[in-house]
């Protein structure tokens, strides 16, 4: 059963399940921490074009390969591009984010304050941060900005009183996505 394994795909396999295990337990968990939601979504929504232009560059390197292989046989080439393409797009384009907004925070370089206001009416459950264009709402949010102020040994938001006034700073990268930082 495993005589017909080549050297090379289990190479290939030991890649993959490295790079998928440095995408799950170290890149995701970084990438979670010090993202907000709505700073994710807005990435991801226009991220394909990355994920297209990575699949392209792979492809080019397969076909060079195959040019400079003794066979050279291109018959199975098309559905060698459809079934890695469908596998890039589906599987890839989410840990290709990751990396990049990695890259992004590797490369912070222009420093963002905002200023939100405290809206907290715990008689009907409301708590959120207010700001003229980027509100922040998402519990796992407040979570990481509480988080942030924490280790800054600045007031929990939880703490803090309708109408309060707070600075969350962020930093841009080479994505140009903001980071807590």
């Amino acid at each position: 059963m495993f005589k017909n394994i080549s050297k090379s795909q289990i190479i290939f396999f030991i890649i993959l399940i490295t790079f998928f295990s440095v995408y799950s337990f170290i890149l995701k968990p970084i990438i979670r921490e010090r993202y907000l939601y709505a700073d994710l979504k807005n990435f991801e929504d226009g991220s394909w074009k990355y994920t297209i232009i990575t699949f392209f560059i792979l492809l080019i390197i397969i076909l060079f390969a195959i040019i400079k292989s003794k066979t050279k046989d291109l018959s199975n080439l098309p559905i060698v591009i459809l079934v890695l393409g469908l596998s890039w797009f589906m599987g890839l384009h989410h840990p290709i984010n990751y990396i990049l907004l990695f890259v992004n925070i590797q490369t912070g370089k222009e420093k963002i304050t905002r200023k939100y206001e405290v809206v907290n009416h715990k008689e009907h459950q409301v708590f959120w941060l207010h700001a003229d264009k980027n509100s922040i709402h998402d519990d796992q949010d407040f979570d990481k900005v509480n988080t942030y102020r924490v280790k800054k040994n600045l007031k929990s938001v939880f703490e803090l009183k309708n109408n309060d006034t707070i600075i969350v700073n962020f930093k841009k990268g080479i994505m140009d996505v903001n980071y807590l930082y």
